[in-house]
């Protein structure tokens, strides 16, 4: 069982590079931008990883809700790159957009790192108003 606790508020650090979006980090993870309009993938890194390395990362909503988790292990990968699409779900009980808009938090399971904030803003898209739905 893995257990995830909200630790202390977020300190993460910004780096940009020409041309691209803003990363904020904490250790390991990187989310790619800030700020996100509904209808828009949220791109993460994992990078840096030391073979001794292994642990989870809980991704939860506005809500609380446990969006999503991923286990890394340093010793297989040490690092990669992923993308999840904020979206509706009836099993989470996330039954409307307006429930995906707010502050996100991206959180170590051990809290060996500083939680992790962006936001989904109440905007979509271009042509994403039909990509989300209401479900329950």
């Amino acid at each position: 069982m893995i257990v995830f606790a909200y630790g202390p508020e977020p300190e993460p650090e910004m780096e940009q590079a020409p041309g691209r979006h803003q990363t904020i980090w904490s250790g390991p993870i990187g989310i790619l931008q800030y700020e996100h309009r509904l209808g828009e993938n949220v791109f993460y890194i994992m990078r840096g990883l030391r073979a001794d390395d292994q642990g989870a990362v809980g991704i939860f909503s506005p809500e609380g809700i446990l969006y999503r988790s991923f286990q890394y292990d340093g010793s297989k990968k040490s690092e990669f790159n992923q993308y999840f699409f904020p979206d509706t779900s009836a099993a989470l009980k996330i039954c409307t957009p307006e429930q995906l808009v707010g502050t996100w938090r991206v959180v170590f399971a051990n809290n060996e790192y500083p939680p992790l904030e962006f936001v989904m803003t109440d905007e979509y898209i271009p042509g994403g108003e039909g990509t989300i739905g209401t479900v329950c």
